[in-house]
């Protein structure tokens, strides 16, 4: 894919190594930072509030981290939320 910049976007200069571990805590921190689009996911598609889903302007990866975030929160367990985490990092 392509580097798209938009306004508002901030370049951050790290080594490799280090700019792979803050890609990786940033994408580990998305289904927290995308808690508000959860629930409005879920008001969505339970008819709690009008409008249609595919309508949500928000980035892919955010929509990804929000849907993992209302299927966690389904999970019976802390132990099976944190494996379920590990999961999508494993496969990140």
């Amino acid at each position: 894919t392509g580097l798209e910049v938009r306004a508002g976007d901030t370049l951050f200069l790290a080594q490799p190594g280090r700019a792979a571990f803050l890609e990786l805590a940033t994408f580990d921190r998305l289904p927290e930072m995308s808690a508000g689009l959860a629930e409005l996911i879920r008001q969505l598609e339970s008819g709690e509030i009008e409008g249609i889903v595919d309508q949500i302007d928000a980035p892919p990866d955010m929509l990804q981290a929000a849907r993992f975030l209302a299927r966690a929160t389904l999970l019976p367990s802390e132990q099976a939320r944190s494996e379920a985490q590990l999961r999508r990092l494993g496969e990140a």
